[in-house]
């Protein structure tokens, strides 16, 4: 029974057998690299110290774990703290007792404004579901769009109009003062603006990732797998940015803020076409946007496209979160 199983918190100790455990799950990871990733590198929430995660020991042995990752988060406009589970695993002999639903009710116990398991699966989702979790999908109400092409056709196109350095807004839209236009290049750092853009944009989504640039070096910068693509109007300012990352053979626009501007939408997604073009990636894959930036997209060749992205979450308000690819662990 699960009453019966005995859970406590991570230590640091712990963390080569639970590597050890975790190998036995996900051979190819390198678990300590990942832990420093996850824990040692992560900006701090002011007065928090939540758990690192939990563990069932048997006879001094790691038997069962579960991590938590915790992330400076927005919550209904307030600064916050969200915790992100992460790699829920138990030894084959120990399967059957109750272990991962203690994990689970354990990671539940956590003080945090929100809770988040980006990476449900058939064993972990009935368990995260039966404790009340609310299973969303980030892009309800909006529209996922690819573009796949061999040879790459508009793909080219997009790259020279980038090239050019300027994308121009094309957007039908109710009539409005004539858009700048709008110049996509990468950042390399994460400066000032970014944080100027964070607190510009926040209110636009009530419930979302705390995106200064502290969070934003953590997650994005750091990783040397990911490009972050920023979006400039005519003065110069960063109007907002998306982020790619090559995984599975596609380029994924793993996230994008502010996510309400159609026109920065349409002109990062051209973007993205245009670094898939120049590595030679066929297929570009981005996150969810607004019925006008996907027609806007469509006319370029882009096409509606499914995405694997369900997040089961906690204290969070599906109708005023803005969440993406980086909200949980997709993005260790």
């Amino acid at each position: 029974m699960c009453s019966d199983v005995v859970v406590r918190e991570l230590r640091d100790a712990d963390l080569p057998a639970v590597a050890v455990l975790l190998r036995t799950e996900w051979p190819d990871v390198d678990w300590e690299h990942r832990f420093a990733r996850q824990w040692r590198n992560a900006p701090t929430v002011a007065g928090a110290r939540p758990p690192r995660g939990f563990v069932h020991a048997d006879r001094d042995a790691i038997r069962g774990f579960f991590g938590s990752i915790p992330i400076p988060y927005q919550v209904d406009g307030r600064a916050g703290l969200a915790c992100i589970a992460t790699a829920l695993c138990v030894h084959p002999a120990a399967r059957g007792h109750g272990v991962a639903t203690a994990l689970v009710a354990a990671f539940d116990t956590q003080r945090a404004d929100a809770k988040v398991n980006s990476t449900p699966n058939a064993a972990s989702a009935p368990l995260f579901a039966r404790a009340g979790y609310a299973s969303i999908d980030p892009a309800a109400g909006r529209h996922l769009l690819a573009h796949a092409e061999q040879p790459f056709g508009v793909l080219r196109k997009a790259w020279r109009a980038h090239k050019r350095g300027m994308v121009q807004s094309l957007l039908q839209v109710a009539p409005r003062a004539p858009e700048p236009a709008l110049t996509c290049a990468r950042l390399d750092a994460a400066t000032a603006e970014l944080d100027t853009l964070w607190q510009t944009h926040r209110g636009t989504h009530p419930t979302t990732l705390w995106r200064d640039r502290t969070t934003l070096q953590w997650l994005l910068f750091a990783d040397p797998r990911c490009t972050v693509i920023g979006c400039r109007d005519g003065t110069g300012a960063l109007r907002g940015y998306g982020a790619c990352r090559e995984e599975r053979g596609e380029l994924r626009q793993i996230d994008l803020f502010p996510a309400c501007d159609d026109d920065v939408s349409f002109a990062l997604g051209l973007a993205s076409a245009s670094l898939a073009a120049g590595r030679g990636i066929a297929t570009v894959r981005l996150l969810s946007v607004s019925a006008p930036a996907a027609r806007a997209l469509q006319s370029h060749g882009f096409e509606p496209a499914d995405d694997d992205l369900t997040i089961q979450v906690r204290g969070i308000d599906s109708h005023h979160a803005w969440l993406t690819r980086i909200d949980g662990d997709r993005w260790l």
